[in-house]
């Protein structure tokens, strides 16, 4: 029979005990790093559940997410452009319609009617658009117009459609524009403000024909008591063109209902020739008469 020393007994006894209570302290740190791991997961879970009908609204935030990075890119281009040229002779501002965003349009933005205006009736000018508008209002066009203006620029044509779908209240697009305008005339360049054109969106109410009408008579009510010269584009794509009133929408140069084609540009562009050329009385690029 062997007898141990009782102190070592202790001593023994302690390490065990303490050995033990280690590996309940480990047992519960793991424990609770599977709970939080599983409660987590659980979190996650949920929040999926809650809204795995909302996929639509998080696809359409991750692509304005997308738009507007490809915005800020477009935004620093345009600024490039500008500064490129010692003369601007037109610069066209706007929404998606200004980018020449549309079925059958080149996507490097050559169709858009500032540029087929130019090429076909001022050959030998010099004519930009800004690409980063996409998707906005005249409240966006407000804010931003001081990145868009040179004053190397003659003619500053500017034309927002989506205020409506956006809700943005009538007094506060007929703000914008002169906002807009004033911003461009201060600084020596004519603004030429084109009331939008016609658009058809079956999804949003504020975009009938009676909810467009008044907000376009609201802006040249404006443009006319300011005595302001502006552009009628939208008598330029509705049914009854070229004769001063609104009529009924027209969406045979605008397939999708909202954005022109080519050919729908193209008649924007030979309309806005047609309002300017007269009343600035230019017939060449070196017979400009830029008095307003």
């Amino acid at each position: 029979m062997v007898f141990l020393d009782p102190g070592k007994n202790i001593t023994i006894i302690a390490l065990v005990s303490i050995i033990a209570i280690l590996l309940a302290i480990i047992i519960c740190i793991q424990q609770y790093q599977i709970i939080s791991v599983e409660q987590h997961n659980f979190e996650l879970a949920s929040a999926f559940r809650a809204n795995q009908n909302n996929t639509a609204t998080k696809m359409d935030f991750i692509e304005v997410t997308i738009d507007n990075q490809k915005a800020k890119i477009a935004n620093l281009e345009s600024q490039v452009d500008i500064l490129e040229y010692n003369k601007i002779d037109f610069y066209a501002y706007g929404d998606s319609i200004t980018r020449a965003t549309g079925e059958g349009l080149n996507p490097d933005g050559s169709d858009v009617y500032i540029l087929q205006m130019t090429r076909q009736y001022l050959p030998g000018s010099i004519a930009l658009h800004n690409s980063d508008g996409g998707g906005m209002d005249s409240q966006w066009g407000a804010t931003n117009v001081k990145y868009h203006y040179g004053q190397n620029m003659r003619f500053f044509v500017y034309m927002f459609t989506n205020d409506a779908a956006y809700g943005l209240p009538i007094n506060k697009t007929v703000e914008n524009y002169l906002t807009i305008y004033n911003v461009v005339k201060q600084k020596g360049t004519i603004p030429v403000p084109c009331i939008q054109i016609l658009t058809y969106r079956p999804t949003s109410l504020d975009y009938n024909l009676e909810n467009q009408t008044t907000r376009i008579h609201a802006l040249e009510s404006a443009f006319y008591n300011s005595g302001i010269f502006y552009v009628k584009m939208y008598d330029a794509l509705d049914s009854i063109p070229d004769n001063g009133q609104v009529d009924a929408i027209n969406t045979t140069f605008m397939p999708d209902g909202v954005h022109p084609n080519k050919t729908g540009q193209q008649v924007m562009a030979e309309y806005l020739w047609s309002e300017i050329s007269q009343r600035y009385n230019i017939s060449s690029i070196n017979q400009m008469n830029t008095k307003g």
